[in-house]
Parts: C-alpha cells; structure tokens; sequence
C-alpha cells in the first residue's frame, strides 16, 4: 500500500470517527452544511457580513453555523446582543482558543484573551486604574500632543508627497502604547510594527485548519504555519524581555531629579564664576580618592575660589 492512500485512509478514519462520536445537541435553526467542513463556505466570500445578515432573514437572529467541528453561534438582532453582551455576559465572556491568540498571547493568558475568572479581573482592575481610567487617560495627554505635532511637522515638511495613512496611523499607535506602557518609545518601533502585522494575520479566521478541525494539527506544520508562528512569537518574545530587562535594571528611583539639580546647579556656577586653585595648591594636588559607603564621597572635598565673571568683565 502507497503512503499516500494509507494516509488518506487514516484520515478518513479519523474524520468519520470525530463526526460519529458524539450525537448532535439541540441547537437554533440554521443552513445545512457540508460533510465534514460544515458552513465554512458561508464565509468564504469577500462580505461574510453581508451574506451572514441575509442569512438572518431566513432563520431568524440567532441562527448556528457549524466551522468544521466548531458550532458556532450566529446574533444578529440588538434585543439578542444585548441579552448575550450584557445580560448573560459571564456565560459569553471567554475568548476561543484559536492557534495563533494562544502561542502569541503566552497561552491566552493576557488581558484580551484570558478566560474570566479571579486572574483575569485583577488584570482588568489594573488596566483600567493604571492605563485607562479618565485621570490616567488625562495624565497622558502631552504624550499625544507631542506624537500628534511629530507627525503634523513630518507630513509638513514633504506637502507633495504621497502618503500611507495606514503606515502613519499605525506607527503613531505602537508609539503611543510603547509611550504609556513602557515610559518610552521602543528603540524597534518599525521591526516591532512589522510583528504585529504578521501577528494579526496569524490571527486572522482562516488562518490554521486546526482552528476548525483540531486533529488536523499536522497539516499546520506540513504548510509552515506553525514554523512562521513560532518565529514571531520568538521575535516579539525578544522585544518584550529585552524591555522586561530595562525595567528591572535597579537604578535610582530619583535619577532624574538628581540629574537635573546637579546639570542645573553645574552650569550656573561655570556661567556665573570662573575658578582657580587656593594659593600654592596645582592640579597635581588634586586627591581623587573616594570613601567606601551606600554612595561616593570624595575623601577629601574640593576647596576651589570663585572668580565673580561678572564683575570681573565689568
């Protein structure tokens, strides 16, 4: 027997065996589907909306598809909407677990995708009170206000040229969450950019069979999908430790402050005076030893004269 009609035979079995079972449960009217794919020609159109509402008119605002082996649930009237969006949100809340959102997402355990429960409100709660509520919203508005003018001059300064919105809009956002989310801009904003490109598309509906049929993993691998998966999740791993490292490098929580006083303080007393060496003191006495301690202190202090430079020009 040839390899490929013994695979094939082990896939029809396993096909056959998935669909046997278990009986199909009660569920809302719908169109028939296929053997095996189910509906999914239903969204293989260029306006899967648009063929999804025309559907409604058929069987009614809440209808079920079945995407390969997923049943799916089809809302399409506001009374419905608002029944499984705010009524019996708890029930409807979780994300599926689609290939792409749980390697990317660090096994869907982030803020989008994590599945309801203690973990996943306290990441809400920190969320809202660190990044979203109206104070921190209004806490970051010269953030904004500086991109905006950045991009207001870029576009200035070149009136004739075409311009990719899409491109500009994209990097003012990744710029703005590096901004709030990691007190900087990320010094990889365009390598970080293309990432999320690629990312989104490994997102995207169709984008592994085994979405919609799980025990065709394998064909995932033979099409390179889990390989190119796997090389953006490195890439986007790398980004995100090397910030992670940033962060928990201990520096001095008041370096800034301290910076400012000590170049505000420098160059006001190297403007205002000019400085030479007490009588009979040179450079070559200068001691430049320190005293061991929590901080550096110069073991004997600098004795210098200041020349008042302004009445010396006087």
């Amino acid at each position: 027997m040839s390899p490929i009609i013994l695979l094939l035979l082990i896939l029809r079995i396993s096909i056959l065996f998935h669909l046997l079972r278990k009986k199909p449960p009660q569920t809302p009217p719908g169109p028939r589907g296929l053997p095996v794919i189910g509906n999914l020609l239903h969204l293989a159109t260029p306006e899967p909306h648009v063929h999804l509402c025309k559907l409604s008119r058929t069987y009614g605002p809440l209808m079920s598809l079945n995407l390969g082996s997923k049943p799916t649930l089809i809302v399409s009237s506001p009374r419905l909407a608002e029944q499984v969006m705010r009524t019996h949100d708890l029930v409807f809340c979780s994300r599926p677990c689609l290939q792409g959102q749980h390697k990317l997402f660090y096994n869907g355990l982030d803020v989008a995708f994590a599945p309801y429960g203690p973990s996943w409100r306290e990441m809400r709660k920190i969320c809202v009170v660190h990044l979203l509520s109206n104070k921190r919203v209004h806490s970051f508005r010269p953030v904004r206000e500086e991109e905006v003018f950045r991009i207001t001059r870029d576009l200035a300064s070149d009136p004739g040229r075409v311009v990719n919105l899409s491109e500009v809009m994209l990097g003012l956002t990744s710029t703005l969450i590096c901004r709030i989310a990691f007190g900087r801009g990320s010094s990889k904003r365009e390598r970080f950019d293309e990432l999320m490109i690629e990312a989104q598309a490994m997102q995207a509906g169709f984008a592994f069979v085994s979405d919609y049929f799980p025990w065709l993993g394998w064909v995932d691998r033979l099409t390179g999908m889990v390989a190119r998966l796997e090389k953006i999740y490195r890439d986007m791993d790398d980004i995100v430790e090397q910030l992670i490292c940033e962060h928990l490098d201990p520096r001095c929580p008041g370096i800034a402050m301290g910076l400012a006083t000590v170049e505000l303080t420098l160059a006001n007393l190297l403007h205002s005076f000019d400085w030479e060496f007490p009588p009979g003191v040179s450079k070559e006495d200068i001691d430049t030893q320190v005293l061991p301690g929590l901080t550096m202190h110069k073991k004997h202090p600098l004795c210098l004269v200041p020349i008042n430079r302004t009445q010396h020009g006087a």
